[in-house]
């Protein structure tokens, strides 16, 4: 019998898809070095603690519209 290995369990497999919040993140930190702005300026003007617009950037939470509208 063939022995079918899931390739996500194997180490050096198939790496984990991006998730939007991941991506989201990437690119408002990429906007934010753009305007040369620390996170604690970006955050001030977006009306966001320091530490939720940090956690924003690393893609552990997902900012609401009005967020990301400021």
């Amino acid at each position: 019998p063939t022995t079918i290995v899931n390739p996500h369990h194997v180490s050096g497999g198939i790496p984990k898809r991006r998730s939007r919040k991941n991506v989201l993140g990437k690119n408002i930190a990429r906007l934010r070095v753009q305007l040369e702005l620390t996170q604690e300026e970006a955050a001030e003007a977006a009306n966001l603690t320091p530490r939720y617009f940090q956690s924003i950037e690393y893609g552990e939470k997902c900012p609401s519209l009005n967020s990301l509208a400021s």
